[in-house]
């Protein structure tokens, strides 16, 4: 055998038994990650709009504080990267235009600032270049999430979203565009009027502010003498 054949076996024989390279993630996987985080709902006993998702966090936090916020941690941990933490300050900017009450009023605007939210977390998701099992793990903690503490117990709750009706495969059909921060930023600025609250920036602080939610929780949970919870009455007791 000659030896460039030879050379060529071996190579062959190494590349063979060389472990692959880890798959990049798809943009479905990230939109079904998006639509899970995303989908809203309404108590029956109430009539604030939250996400699925929150409000899983927030019967979480209820059940056991300390836990609820490791189990959060251990799904946007601060290791994934700078796009992941801005996924995530772009979900609680989302939510919080969700229970906007005020912007209830102009439906078209809400619409317009949730459609570029969810934007934002599919465009940063995709920034942030994690592999499909990397993006698969953080998914299986957002449904963990959910089957714990709301699908498990949907009699507590009534759907009210053209775009989530419960049964329906309209989930699928709602689009998501990658668009850039810089984008994103300018077309929620178009949103502004007078008389409605401005869009929540992403610079952090909506992050920031749901996890002194979280904390806040823990600490009057823990400390029944303590400071009492401020802010909108739970969903669930």
């Amino acid at each position: 055998m000659q030896i460039r054949q030879l050379i060529t076996l071996l190579g062959l024989s190494l590349s063979q038994t060389r472990p692959g390279a880890a798959a990049p993630t798809s943009p479905e996987s990230i939109k079904s990650l998006v639509l899970d985080i995303t989908e809203p709902h309404v108590p029956v006993k109430g009539s604030t709009t939250s996400s699925k998702f929150n409000d899983a966090i927030h019967i979480d936090l209820h059940a056991g504080p300390t836990q609820a916020i490791k189990n959060y941690d251990r799904i946007f941990e601060p290791s994934k990267g700078k796009k992941v933490e801005e996924f995530a300050d772009s979900r609680a900017a989302y939510d919080d235009t969700l229970r906007d009450e005020n912007l209830k009023n102009y439906p078209a605007k809400m619409e317009r600032r949730l459609e570029l939210y969810r934007n934002d977390m599919f465009s940063r998701m995709m920034d942030a270049k994690l592999t499909d099992e990397e993006v698969k793990t953080i998914h299986s903690g957002v449904k963990e999430t959910l089957e714990q503490n709301i699908n498990s117990r949907t009699e507590d709750f009534m759907w009210d979203n053209k775009h989530f009706a419960a049964g329906k495969s309209e989930k699928a059909q709602v689009k998501l565009e990658y668009m850039t921060r810089e984008k994103i930023v300018e077309e929620l600025t178009k949103t502004n009027l007078p008389d409605i609250s401005t869009p929540r920036p992403l610079t952090g602080e909506a992050l920031k502010g749901f996890r002194q939610f979280m904390k806040s929780h823990e600490t009057a949970l823990l400390n029944p003498d303590g400071p009492k919870l401020v802010g909108p009455t739970p969903v669930i007791r």
